[in-house]
């Protein structure tokens, strides 16, 4: 790299390629089938508190850009209110590739669609079926300023199911996915039955009882305790919400915010984790950031930038083209308790299963989720069906809440938007047991 004319604290430039596929299958039906490729060059410059940034997807432009940004940083820096330089970080080794046995994209695409079929086969007798696929694997390529380089290669691959189940005039979905990083194993580990286990839950929902209202007791399944501890937790520990004083958890390092049941990490170096990779956007090493131990706060999650801000150490988690602070793998720790003993252990209660999304503020710790289906739980036992359940109530009370954790630990996969990005994410943990507010979801 020749020599700048306009001189900044920082600058680095990465390089994407990758190549996918996506299909879609409505009953069978192919509704969308495409292969492609892409790749693109980004770049930054840092100068005292500013950033600038460039992309392209031509590599002879990318010394202009790279002036242009620079320039750009230096120009904003003056408006900045309060400089301050970069954080420290622990840099990456200089070669990750995904663990993986087959490439994805050494499956045809023909093989990949008729694998589709194959699994949505015999469901069609019982519900609709619509299933997505996507796999990729990007080469990424990363140098800096500060003689920094490393390269990685990520492979995901996996699908989502949805069931619609259909009875008079009623209307049921059920959603499960297998998605993670890795190759072509994946999808052809799926168990024979998994589409019909989807259809007939979502079949067993045209019965199912309205749900509950009212704070109770709540036995949530791992996906739905995956969700809680990214939406209602992991969010508020990013450091650019606290530096933008817009999260509940702002200098409460070192208190107690959550039962001394609960252990909560993000770990980058997840085997299979959607959210798993060699590096950062920054180039810092993938670690095990313990957030909350045993319900006492330890750490927020840092990029360089909001460590730079608030004097601390980067836990790797810059990601995308812009300094947001994003998850990777967002985890509850496993327990010492049976699924078997904490039915038993209930006197009365609802069992949540699955999650299909909701919200949560930072800025106050309030949450709504819904969850897929679930039970009621009757002097120890499992009792009738349930459909249309939300779960609200304030993070931190529910985390002081939990009184008994689970052994056996679930991920699943999943997308999360911030800043008008996406990247992809893990969530999970054990089975939980807390109190919270339940109530109708709406469709």
């Amino acid at each position: 790299m020749a020599p700048s004319s306009a001189e900044v604290d920082y600058w680095d430039i990465e390089r994407m390629s990758g190549v996918g596929t996506i299909a879609r299958l409505k009953n069978g039906e192919i509704l969308e089938a495409k292969d492609g490729m892409s790749s693109s060059f980004n770049v930054r410059a840092f100068h005292r508190g500013a950033w600038a940034y460039g992309s392209t997807s031509e590599e002879f432009k990318v010394q202009g850009i790279l002036e242009r940004v620079k320039k750009s940083a230096l120009r904003l820096s003056k408006l900045v209110p309060s400089a301050y330089g970069l954080g420290r970080f622990r840099p990456a080794a200089k070669r990750y590739e995904t663990p993986m046995r087959i490439p994805p994209d050494e499956i045809p695409v023909e093989d990949k669609i008729g694998r589709l079929r194959e699994l949505v086969r015999g469901a069609g007798q019982i519900a609709d079926t619509d299933i997505s696929y996507a796999d990729s694997s990007v080469e990424v390529s990363l140098r800096t300023s500060e003689g920094f380089e490393a390269s990685q290669r990520i492979a995901r691959c996996g699908f989502s199911l949805t069931c619609i189940a259909r009875g008079g005039d009623r209307i049921e979905r059920m959603f499960q996915s297998e998605r993670k990083t890795g190759g072509w194993e994946i999808m052809e580990s799926v168990r024979p039955d998994y589409a019909l286990e989807c259809a007939r839950r979502a079949r067993a929902l045209l019965s199912a009882e309205q749900a509950p209202a009212g704070e109770m007791t709540v036995l949530m399944d791992p996906l739905l305790v995956g969700t809680f501890a990214h939406e209602a937790i992991g969010h508020m520990a990013e450091a650019d919400h606290i530096t933008n004083r817009d999260s509940v958890l702002e200098g409460k390092i070192g208190e107690r915010i959550g039962s001394e049941l609960v252990t909560i990490v993000e770990d980058k170096t997840l085997p299979g984790g959607y959210g798993t990779a060699g590096f950062d956007r920054d180039g810092a090493a993938p670690e095990r950031t313990v957030v909350v131990d045993k319900g006492v706060l330890r750490s927020y999650l840092h990029s360089r930038n909001s460590a730079g801000k608030m004097d601390s150490v980067s836990t790797g988690n810059c990601r995308g083209l812009f300094n947001n602070v994003r998850m990777s793998n967002t985890l509850v720790e496993g327990g010492s308790s049976t699924l078997e003993e904490m039915v038993k252990e209930t006197k009365e209660g609802v069992y949540l299963i699955g999650s299909s999304g909701g919200t949560a503020m930072t800025s106050d710790g309030y949450f709504n989720f819904s969850a897929l289906e679930g039970f009621l739980i009757r002097n120890g036992e499992l009792g009738a069906r349930v459909r249309d359940v939300a779960l609200l109530g304030n993070a931190l009370k529910t985390l002081l809440s939990i009184d008994l954790v689970g052994k056996e630990v679930r991920a699943e996969a999943g997308m999360c938007g911030k800043g008008g990005e996406w990247v992809p994410v893990g969530s999970g943990g054990p089975h939980v047991r807390a109190r919270a507010v339940v109530g109708g979801a709406g469709k």
